[in-house]
């Protein structure tokens, strides 16, 4: 899972106020979107009835791609549109595979640290012969008290 990181006056910018809230509404989904698949920001024109649809309610989200266009939230590239300054904000596609990359492998070494320790720590045991060996019989739990009144009050 990845993270977006959306600045805390978001909805008070001047640009997201302009484009209206079915824009604003796209633009959240299409960052969910870039920052889930590692696009760096990219939106493919094929991914806009699936967000429109998500956003919007409705697959055709032409009016709020150009709100977004408009004002300069979303740039137009030709294989679809670029989110402005998502690589600024967040990190990039590479960095967040090297990130999952360095963490599987520290989380290998730990296991693997973890496993050893608790394989010397078994061999310390001292262990006991069979015939030293005690079964003790478990405490019994109290019984339950019965209850004057079998229905609880209301």
């Amino acid at each position: 899972m990845t993270w977006v990181r959306l600045d805390d006056q978001f909805f008070r910018h001047p640009k997201v106020l302009r484009a209206g809230r079915d824009a604003r509404d796209l633009y959240l989904a299409a960052l969910c979107y870039a920052g889930g698949a590692l696009t760096d920001g990219r939106i493919p024109t094929e991914a806009l009835p699936g967000l429109g649809a998500e956003a919007l309610g409705s697959v055709d989200s032409s009016d709020a791609v150009n709100r977004l266009v408009g004002t300069g939230l979303w740039e137009a590239v030709p294989e679809g549109y670029l989110i402005h300054d998502y690589l600024r904000y967040n990190p990039s596609r590479q960095q967040v595979l090297s990130t999952r990359e360095i963490r599987a492998q520290v989380g290998r070494m730990g296991g693997i640290a973890k496993s050893q320790a608790k394989s010397k720590q078994i061999a310390t045991i001292p262990s006991k012969s069979p015939s030293k060996i005690v079964a003790r019989p478990r405490p019994r739990p109290p019984s339950p008290t019965p209850s004057p009144n079998p229905y609880p009050p209301p």
